[in-house]
């Protein structure tokens, strides 16, 4: 893992990084879009909801000892889909 942190380091800013970034942005501005339209919640600013949502799924698809013991596998999957449903749900209209 420290190499992996270390190349990463030394790679700086990247072809991908930027890629990714801009992949990224392309996310929030359909996110923003879906604010105006009300289809996804107001409640908190768009750029944060693709950062809990890939939080919330590395809890399913990473879980650390404690989650897998509180949740099994199957539930975990289930819990992941309704915890991000519930997180991006308009509650506006």
């Amino acid at each position: 893992m420290r190499f992996l942190m270390w190349y990463h380091l030394l790679r700086g800013e990247s072809a991908q990084r930027a890629s990714v970034a801009e992949s990224m942005r392309a996310k929030v501005e359909a996110i923003e879009q879906a604010q105006r339209r009300g289809t996804v919640t107001t409640a908190l600013p768009a750029g944060h909801i693709p950062a809990l949502v890939l939080t919330i799924a590395n809890m399913w698809h990473q879980p650390t000892e404690d989650v897998a013991r509180l949740v099994p596998e199957p539930q975990r999957r289930i819990l992941v889909l309704d915890a991000v449903t519930t997180l991006i749900s308009s509650t506006d209209t």
